[in-house]
């Protein structure tokens, strides 16, 4: 796992592999059939020398604990998306396992085997930024207000002691906790993610199946009201970028521009960054496309559009 072709992040990190389709966003999945495609090459070449997780489906939630410890080698400061063909908060990842990334990702000092001689390699300059994407925005919200606690108050043997935050600021500043909507049937989800805990959110509105329209979220966020801009104190949680795309695998369905454009709106209003990842044009999938004539690829996680925001 590293490098990859994911426009927003600049390393993937899979120690968990194998989902299960939860909406109407999952229908094409690209995850399952690239996982179906390297089944398929696997078995009619050296299927003896496959990597494991291609001998089970892709159904089969598996645990690659050798790639655990990934993030700790890289030296220069990353931007990781976190189980890019899993669901980190899938009901049958146990809280165990997200325990241990979460460890992972704290570059906390431990005792425990080499982790300890990587440690410092993650803090060289920025730290690395962790996004954390899912379609289970509720098991999300109770893994990071009670489940997660539970688990390390009551289940950790003494001598390897799970630090995670609990000291100091939790969840940390370089996590990115989003879910993704695919159109009006996932409205709930953000309400959901902006009562998780987290330093900050964002969403993937990929695939883009149907029109969002941020007023229709109650009194809790509305689309003037994405980063909590409404005087209260403290201000309302909010959104912290968002990133659209159309859908792009074979038999993909068709999205409206004028869908784009209106969260592109909203989001100019709310001055949240917005990333336009993909879209038809001229019946041709086009990368970082041009809408009314003008690139939208603000990604707040990058250290220079941070520093660009801080500006404004």
């Amino acid at each position: 796992m590293g490098a990859t072709k994911i426009e927003w992040c600049t390393k993937t990190w899979s120690p968990i592999v194998g989902c299960s389709p939860v909406g109407n966003g999952c229908h094409n999945c690209w995850a399952s059939s690239l996982h179906q495609k390297r089944h398929l090459v696997w078995k009619s070449g050296n299927w003896l020398t496959a990597p494991p997780q291609y001998h089970k489906p892709f159904s089969e939630i598996q645990f690659i604990e050798s790639r655990l410890d990934e993030p700790l080698h890289w030296r220069n400061p990353q931007v990781v998306f976190v189980c890019p063909q899993a669901d980190l908060f899938h009901e049958a990842v146990p809280i165990e396992t997200i325990a241990q990334i979460f460890d992972v990702m704290s570059c906390v000092t431990t005792d425990c085997g080499k982790r300890h001689e990587h440690e410092a390699k993650c803090y060289q300059g920025d730290p690395h930024q962790f996004l954390i994407l899912t379609k289970r925005a509720d098991r999300m919200r109770r893994v990071m207000e009670s489940e997660l606690a539970d688990y390390a108050g009551n289940y950790l043997p003494g001598d390897c002691a799970l630090n995670i935050g609990f000291e100091g600021k939790w969840p940390p500043d370089n996590w990115w906790f989003g879910v993704s909507v695919c159109g009006p049937e996932d409205d709930e989800k953000i309400s959901v993610l902006l009562n998780v805990p987290a330093a900050h959110r964002w969403l993937s509105l990929e695939p883009l199946l149907g029109p969002i329209d941020f007023t229709e979220y109650g009194p809790e966020i509305c689309f003037n009201r994405l980063r909590g801009y409404d005087g209260s104190d403290p201000p309302i949680p909010g959104i912290d970028a968002v990133v659209a795309g159309c859908e792009s695998s074979p038999g993909a369905r068709p999205t409206g521009p004028n869908w784009f454009r209106d969260i592109r709106d909203a989001c100019a209003e709310a001055n949240v960054p917005f990333y336009l990842k993909q879209m038809m044009v001229d019946g041709k999938l086009v990368h970082l496309p041009y809408l009314d004539g003008r690139q939208y690829t603000e990604l707040p996680w990058r250290k220079e559009h941070r520093q660009k925001l801080e500006r404004r």
